[in-house]
């Protein structure tokens, strides 16, 4: 199986998992991102928001093959920046946290 090539939190990496493996799995099992959360499975949530070439896109119901030199951006590499930071600041400042789980979707739809 051919090596996947895309940035990921603006470091190039390759995955040789099957491109129709849901990227939310390879995120987390490989990449150990752990801020994009399995919450539906089906798109519906948000919980798996990541950015892909600066789009919101829901990882749990996207296959690795799709991501092919894209540059993915997850809740851990947003989180990282001063407007990340922020946003989180933001939210934690109007207690808008809820339990937690869905805060990294909402940050990635903020940003």
């Amino acid at each position: 199986m051919r090596e996947i090539r895309f940035t990921l939190n603006g470091r190039e990496v390759s995955t040789s998992a099957h491109p129709m493996a849901r990227l939310i799995d390879v995120l987390r099992d490989e990449f150990r991102m752990t801020g994009v959360k399995e919450g539906c499975g089906e798109g519906e949530c948000g919980a798996c928001s990541i950015l892909k070439d600066g789009r919101i896109v829901n990882s749990c119901i996207l296959a690795v093959g799709m991501i092919e030199g894209a540059v993915l951006e997850t809740p851990e590499g947003i989180a990282a920046t001063d407007r990340g930071r922020a946003i989180n600041a933001g939210y934690a400042e109007a207690g808008a946290v809820q339990c937690g789980f869905c805060m990294t979707g909402m940050a990635v739809a903020t940003e």
